[in-house]
């Protein structure tokens, strides 16, 4: 299934001068969508806001889940301001390091 800009809705966005952060609630971490799925999303989120981009994947059921949120949301400046030409920045909360592999080999990050 391709993401089209009709289906991009994401949980939150923050908008900032310098950037803006995404936050996705991913219960369960998408499993039921595939690493192609997902980053045709983060492709189509990167061409729809403009500028820097500060994607968080966030899995609420993950122990220590919320801490490592608020860690993140407080730095996302810092983050954006070490982008590179991508003008994209993924932080995953709460993804298994497999997932994230499997993602990373689609997406390298």
């Amino acid at each position: 299934m391709l993401a089209t800009a009709q289906c991009i809705r994401p949980d939150f966005v923050i908008h900032y001068d310098t950037h803006t952060v995404v936050l996705e609630v991913d219960e369960e971490a998408h499993k039921n969508r595939t690493p192609e799925d997902e980053v045709d999303r983060f492709e189509l989120m990167r061409e729809i806001m403009e500028g820097r981009l500060v994607l968080i994947r966030y899995v609420p059921e993950h122990e220590g889940a919320i801490a490592k949120l608020l860690y993140v949301l407080r730095h996302a400046s810092e983050y954006a301001a070490k982008m590179d030409d991508a003008n994209l920045f993924i932080v995953y909360i709460g993804y298994t390091m497999a997932r994230v592999a499997k993602l990373a080999m689609v997406y390298p990050m």
